[in-house]
């Protein structure tokens, strides 16, 4: 699974159990607070990788293009704090060159997952996302 679609699930379980929104604001607040080499930066981001090489990308240690590379990771640290009346938007919001360069060639078309994300997508998000793939 691509970085970007591992964040809309996430985006999509959220909205339905408000206990992962609250996760995840909490996660992203540290992770903005401490920094992209903190232990919560790590904490945060752990959940949108499927393989070493995109949690490579996601703590900043891999060639991403240095022109976009602090703000893709700034929007994924950052949209998630959202809170109240904010929407809720884990980077989805980011222009979509950005998007496109998160999941760039630089890492390979394998987004098999390599069993490296110890926060797996709840069940019925994963067949959800499935299904969407199946209807393509």
């Amino acid at each position: 699974m691509k970085i970007i679609e591992k964040i809309a699930a996430w985006k999509q379980a959220a909205e339905v159990d408000n206990s992962i929104y609250t996760e995840l604001q909490k996660e992203s607040v540290e992770a903005v607070i401490g920094g992209i080499k903190s232990a919560g930066w790590e904490k945060c981001i752990r959940r949108f990788h499927s393989n070493e090489k995109q949690l490579q990308r996601l703590l900043g240690n891999d060639n991403l293009d240095p022109r976009y590379k602090n703000t893709i990771l700034a929007y994924i640290g950052s949209d998630g704090t959202c809170g109240g009346g904010t929407k809720l938007r884990l980077s989805l919001g980011m222009p979509d060159i950005y998007k496109a360069a998160l999941d760039s060639p630089s890492i390979p078309e394998d987004t098999r997952d390599d069993g490296s994300n110890p926060m797996p997508l709840p069940s019925e998000i994963d067949v959800f996302i499935k299904n969407q793939r199946d209807k393509a």
